[in-house]
């Protein structure tokens, strides 16, 4: 009894390890009989090693029932385990006899009763497949092997399984069909398949378990139809089959007889090929909350019964053929917040109840044929945050309520027949482009104003029809009047002219061109500038009023040619008398200054009106910038600098140049031009009014918080006074504070000196510049102590303007950027279309771009902005990439299909828009995608600055050379060819010299490039190897080159003959026309064999940069990515011409074992910038998941690869270190890897397994060679360098096309900055979608 008193003390442990305990206590009992005397201590033992497993298993979390697994079960394990590919060794803990499997010691195991109830192993980086075995285990309820690398087929044995409730295999490579046994488990509640290779069709039985509420089956290769099986399922919640190959039509059978047992609640159908109408009984779906079917071909109308999915918050029908109009009943979704029927056939006019949807957020009608009015009803719609209506046929006017809406923020209706006036908030919340396509529609930007009540500027009522007969005829009858009375006129003319110089006597001469008005009699006097107008015109003009002053009312007025200038109408009653304003005007009007508003003329009535003309500012004032802005429009750090310089530029200027005090300098007159520089108005006004005027302008000075405290006394401004009031406008620019804020007579600058004192500096500035302090912070302190300086209660401590300026300029240097005034923006447009090209004997419908091929080549200058127009006239998806352009902030423009742009659709445009930053030499622009670059291809040409020179002697002529290659088939059927079969590609039939394949080639006597040149010329030939697949070797008969730039990068010039360019690459050489005058022919040869391999190598390593350069030393991402090829086993019952590699293999290639997948319903730059999730993931491993001998005898364990959308985040800043390993995975090749948005420094390269501590003692630091394409030797390594500065998301990926093709890619996602100017830019309006 003692002995059972203690295991009842001990109740509380778990029964499984003392009952093996006992176990072996019965074996030892038979054979020690004899020695009793043993037994207590061997039981303290027992009870000590009892309380050791249990805090074990306690610290594990896992509960033992105390029963050994079953034979059967533990025969399974060892059968999974035999099965999978473990790289990383998480089932190493599966190595006992079977006694540890259910202690909880086995990863990823649950028992019961000592059978396996739950088999828990995601994200471990499974291969291989699961047995069949997996049916031994007849107690299982869950097996979750999803996010793994598993494939093979689903095994039917699952079936089986009586307590199987969960199943979740997604995210790997399963392939087959999904067996038809899984719908025999009759306790089955989810089964999620999605984002694998399955195919056939869904089984009919598969949703036979009354106990299934979540099927997921999309991001499969399913064909067939969906099971009427489905609709009929009383117990789905989730149903989502989007993605896959599914055809006929969507089964009219859902929700039995309308009854609350039918409980599905999302139905996602979308990118499918499902074909018919849309079915009525949908209606009965009670309790649905979503329902998508995008992307498919559904035709007919919306029936009626959608109106009865009361509880639907999200309705996606888009990308469909539906037609008819959208009925009545879809007001009834009282819970709908997205409405997406974009891209159908849709008629009819917008409800006018659609007021009704007050939880709407998102509508978008885009691309349909809806007409009549948009209904002014959706302005009461408050939770509406985006609207599209873009590309339909509506009419009338944009309902003023629309722009009432609290929460809009994207808005388009361009592209419709609307008409009228834009409501002046949208118009100036919404860039121009959301309105365009509206012929009659007016006031979205300075081009279309739209006509209102006549000018404030012109006095008495508008003229009707029959007043301007009257006019026009009495206009007739003066003239001829005036031609009776000229003699007279002659007569008198020398007393006139004596009278008028009389008149003018004070006047400065040389005022301008003086005009008299017509019959209003007025002057109208212009001061030069290019805006000349007449007296007419602006009497004429309509107007509207910007503001008013102490000196009178300020207003734009849009001339009849569309100009728009600005007015300032000053008050008669304080106005000098005339001949007294003309003579300080005219001098007023002579002053120029870039920062200061220049009056272009003024007009003096007859009535006594006094009018000054400016240019229009439509920025408006820094007043209104800094206080009437968004929550979404920062003003970063170098823009207020900017503004800060400027006007103290402007008023330094006033003081030394044109002795002219302010006296009235305010935020409100310092207005913005549209690069956002300072243009300071106002300044001389006062010359211009009475003295008692401009008592009354320094009163509201003070009132405003820019008075300097002295002029409570002296009542007259000095330089001393206009300082003080640049320093308000500093310190307002520092802490975003409008100095009009006083608080108990407490100005800005008090404010700012007492939380200074008090709180520290840090309490003041603006919380925008705060968010950047780590990097600005000091420049910051240095400004508010100028600021606090310029804003002294004593005038004599106030610093000069000289000095003020000098320190602002030393504060922040100006960014070298190219001049401005020698920038310019090129225009293009790229028409993508079939052309009739003949080659080797035959025609083909070829993609060009503008019918050219290659196509036009695009010169520009260093600093210059190309804006391209791409038109789709083709039937492929296009998108164009500009090879080697950095693309800082404007990641939209870059190119690649999927990665940072939807592909623009046939029939389709997108406007590209980028500026070329810091980069001379030869780059070029090509198709990115499937293989369009065959032919769609050009080059780019960068000449240095407006002024600026090469870095060598300047040659006699430049040619571009681009080498290439010729299909005599159609390039997109090749690589859909090896696609289907899994083998490589055809080989092209011709190499290519700018699109001619040379004398050599069949029936191309004629067709050979021929460059002209005359003896002792110099050459400049800009080689690009344009080609799809093939490294090629350059070189021209007896000439030597001098190589001078690769790349777009100036490099230390060295003498070769020879050129080797992988594909992407680009290289500048000069050649010299030294030789007798004869024909020497260019050849291009393929690397092809390991013979060249010295060759290519010897060419290589002569690259350096012309100096030393500031390669990153210190690394804060150091990555070792392999590059190569791989091969699939063919997948279990594809058909062998579907499995044509070698041994019956498939193609494929990786990056660190992931082959990389576009994604196909975002980008991945939208899906990043828009947060969506599910498009990528951020785990791209920074080293080879499993460390091998990469150039040696790889096993074939290594050779198949995972796929995925795997992306490796940088932050902004990051210096970066790649290794790029080449491996002999099924064969080693030279592979030319390419990096969106960056050049980087190739600073080291090397033969055989990359060893960091033997190999960084060949890395150059000092001028390695900047590239954009970096060529991986054969069985060999590079390393590269960069500083991710550039935010967004850059594709890294070999460029042999049939590489990319087969996954070797990856990409880089890189943050966005702490500051604007370190952002991403806002996505075009225009940007494709998917």
């Amino acid at each position: 009894m003692k002995n059972q008193d203690q295991v009842q003390d001990f109740s509380c442990f778990y029964q499984y390890p003392f009952g093996v305990f006992m176990f072996l206590i019965q074996e030892r009992d038979v054979g020690c009989v004899k020695k009793k005397e043993k037994w207590i201590p061997f039981i303290q033992i027992l009870l000590f090693l009892q309380l050791m497993i249990c805090g074990a298993q306690l610290a594990l979390g896992q509960v033992w029932d105390g029963v050994v697994i079953t034979e059967a079960n533990y025969q399974a394990l060892e059968a999974l385990k035999h099965e999978l590919v473990d790289p990383r060794g998480y089932l190493s803990s599966w190595n006992d006899s079977g006694y540890g499997a259910c202690s909880g010691t086995w990863v990823g195991i649950k028992c019961a009763q000592g059978q396996v109830i739950v088999i828990q192993l995601p994200l471990k980086g499974f291969g291989g497949r699961i047995t069949e075995s997996i049916g031994q285990f007849q107690a299982l309820r869950k097996l979750s092997f999803h996010d793994n690398e598993i494939g093979g087929s689903v095994p039917s044995s699952l079936g089986f399984l009586p307590h199987l409730r969960g199943v979740q295999l997604y995210n790997n490579r399963f392939s087959g069909s999904i067996p038809g046994s899984l719908g025999l488990c009759p306790v089955l509640q989810t089964l999620e398949l999605s984002n694998n290779s399955l195919s056939g069709a869904i089984p009919d039985s598969l949703v036979n378990s009354s106990k299934l509420y979540r099927l997921n089956l999309s991001y499969n290769l399913l064909s067939g139809s969906i099971p009427v099986s489905i609709t009929q399922s009383r117990s789905l919640v989730f149903i989502d089959l989007k993605y896959n190959n599914l055809t006929g039509s969507i089964p009219d059978s859902w929700g039995g007889n309308g009854d609350r047992q039918f409980k599905l609640e999302s139905l996602t159908l979308d990118h499918n090929s499902l074909s018919g109408g849309i079915p009525v009984s949908f209606g009965k779906l009670s309790e649905l909350l979503e329902i998508s079917f995008s992307h498919n071909r559904i035709v007919g109308v919306i029936p009626n019964d959608i109106g009865r999915l009361s509880m639907v918050r999200n309705l996606d029908f888009s990308y469909n053929e539906i037609n008819g109009s959208l009925p009545e009943s879809i007001t009834n979704l009282s819970s709908l917040m997205v409405l997406n029927l974009e891209s159908n056939n849709l008629d009819g006019e917008i409800p006018l109840d659609v007021k009704k949807l007050q939880k709407l957020s998102f509508l978008n009608l885009r691309n349909n044929r809806f007409r009549g009015d948009i209904p002014a009803a959706i302005g009461d719609i408050s939770s509406l945050v985006e609207i599209d209506l873009s590309h339909n046929n509506l009419t009338g006017e944009i309902p003023e309520s629309v722009s009432e809406l609290p929460n809009l923020s994207s808005f388009n209706v361009s592209y419709n027949s609307l008409s009228g006036p834009v409501p002046t908030y949208l118009a100036r919340k919404f860039n121009s482009s959301v309105f365009v396509g509206n012929v009659q529609l007016c006031g979205y930007n300075t081009s279309n104003p739209c006509p209102v009540t006549p000018s404030p500027v012109t006095r008495g009522r508008k003229r009707s029809i029959k007043d301007i007969i009257l006019i026009v005829v009495g206009c007739l009858i003066i003239v001829l009047f005036l031609l009776c009375c000229i003699l007279l006129c002659c007569l008198i003319k020398k007393r006139g002219e004596a009278k008028k110089a009389e008149d003018v006597e004070d006047v400065s001469p040389t005022a301008g061109e003086v005009e008299v008005a017509g019959d209003n009699g007025g002057k109208l006097v212009h001061f030069g500038g290019g805006m000349m107008f007449s007296a007419d015109d602006l009497l004429c003009a309509t107007a509207d009023i910007l503001g008013k002053s102490t000196y009178g009312t300020v207003y734009r007025a849009t001339l009849e040619d569309g100009s728009q200038v600005a007015v300032k109408r000053m008050r008669e009653k304080i106005t000098k008398i005339q001949r007294e304003f003309e003579k300080e005007v005219n001098v007023l009007g002579k002053i120029r200054h870039p920062n200061l508003l220049a009056i272009r003329a003024y007009y003096l009535g007859t009535k006594g009106e006094k009018l000054l003309i400016f240019d229009y500012m439509p920025k408006g004032s820094l007043s209104n910038f800094l206080h009437a802005r968004g929550p979404d429009t920062p003003i970063d750090w170098p823009t207020r600098m900017r503004i800060a310089k400027g006007t103290t530029r402007g008023l330094l200027y006033l003081h030394t140049n044109a002795n002219i005090i302010h006296g009235n300098l305010t935020s409100s007159n310092v207005l913005l031009d549209e690069n956002t520089d300072a243009i300071i108005a106002d300044y001389g006004l006062s010359r211009l009014v009475t003295a008692a005027a401009n008592s009354n302008v320094i009163a509201t000075a003070g009132a405003l918080g820019y008075r300097a405290p002295e002029l409570n006394k002296l009542k007259k401004a000095n330089v001393k006074t206009d300082v003080y009031s640049l320093g308000v406008i500093i310190l307002e620019l520092l802490t975003g504070k409008s100095p009009g804020e006083a608080v108990n007579g407490v100005d800005l600058p008090r404010k700012v000196a007492s939380i200074v004192k008090e709180e520290g500096t840090k309490e003041v500035f603006d919380l925008e510049l705060m968010k950047d302090a780590s990097i600005i912070g000091d420049e910051l302190l240095v400004t508010l102590k100028l600021a606090l300086h310029c804003v002294d209660p004593s005038p004599s401590a106030r610093p000069e303007l000289q000095l003020v300026l000098r320190q602002l300029e030393d504060i922040r240097r100006e960014a070298p950027t190219a001049d401005a005034a020698s920038a310019k923006t090129h225009y293009h447009d790229f028409v993508i279309q079939a052309t009739p090209v003949k080659r080797l004997c035959k025609t083909h419908n070829t993609i060009t771009v503008n019918g050219q091929f290659p196509g036009p080549t695009l010169e520009v200058n260093n600093g210059d902005t190309l804006v391209v127009k791409v038109v789709n006239r083709a039937r492929y998806n296009v998108t164009i990439h500009w090879h080697g352009v950095r693309q800082m902030r404007t990641a939209w423009a870059d190119g690649p299909e999927f990665i940072t742009q939807c592909p623009i659709r046939p029939g389709k445009s997108y406007t590209y828009r980028f500026t070329i930053q810091e980069q001379e030499g030869t780059l070029w622009w090509h198709a990115h995608s499937s293989w369009l670059r065959a032919t769609v291809y050009g080059a780019l040409i960068i000449h240095p600055k407006e002024g600026g020179n090469y870095p060598f002697p300047k040659p006699n002529r430049e040619t571009p050379i681009l080498l290439g290659e010729w299909w005599d088939a159609n390039p997109i059927d090749v690589v859909r060819e090896a696609t289907r079969t899994g083998a490589a590609p055809n080989v092209s039939d011709a190499y290519t010299i700018n699109g001619q394949p040379g004398d050599l080639y069949k029936c191309s006597s004629q067709d050979t490039t021929i460059v002209h040149t005359d003896s002792g010329e110099t050459n400049l030939l800009r080689v690009i190897n344009a080609g799809m697949n093939q490294e090629l070797f350059f070189t021209v008969a007896n000439h030597k080159f001098t190589v001078v730039g690769a790349d777009a990068s100036y490099v230390k010039p060295f003498t070769t003959s020879v050129l080797m360019l992988g594909p992407g690459q680009t290289t500048d050489v000069l050649i010299k026309a030294d030789q007798p005058p004869s024909r020497y022919y260019m050849a291009a040869r393929a690397y092809a064999t390991y013979n060249d391999t010295a060759t290519a190598t010897a060419f290589t390593t002569k690259f350096r940069s012309p100096r030393k350069v500031e390669v990153p030393k210190e690394i804060d991402e150091n990555l070792f990515f392999t590059v190569g090829l791989g091969l699939n086993n063919c997948p279990r019952g594809a058909r062998s011409r579907n499995c044509q590699g070698p041994n019956g293999t498939r193609f494929t290639a990786s990056m660190n074992n992931v082959s990389f997948v576009l994604p196909s319903n975002f980008s991945l730059l939208q899906a990043h910038h828009n947060g969506i999730p599910g498009i990528f993931s951020t785990d791209f491993p920074a080293v080879p998941p499993v460390k091998f001998d990469y150039t040696g005898n790889v096993s074939r364990s290594l050779w198949q690869p995972i796929r995925g959308t795997k992306l490796y985040k940088l932050k902004y800043g990051a210096r970066v270190q790649v290794v790029l390993q080449g491996t002999s995975i099924s064969t080693a090749e030279n592979h030319p890897i390419h990096l969106h948005g960056y050049d980087f420094y190739i600073i080291a390269e090397g033969f055989g397994n990359f060893n960091p501590k033997r190999d960084a003692s060949k890395f150059n630091l000092v001028d390695p060679p900047l590239r954009n394409t970096a060529s991986v030797p054969v069985n060999g390594w590079a390393v590269i360098r960069f500083v991710a500065d550039n935010p967004g998301v850059w594709l890294m990926h070999c460029h042999l096309d049939v590489h990319i093709t087969w996954g070797l890619a990856m990409a880089f996602l890189v943050e966005n900055g702490v500051s604007q100017l370190e952002a991403l830019e806002a996505p075009p309006v225009d940007l494709p979608v998917c």
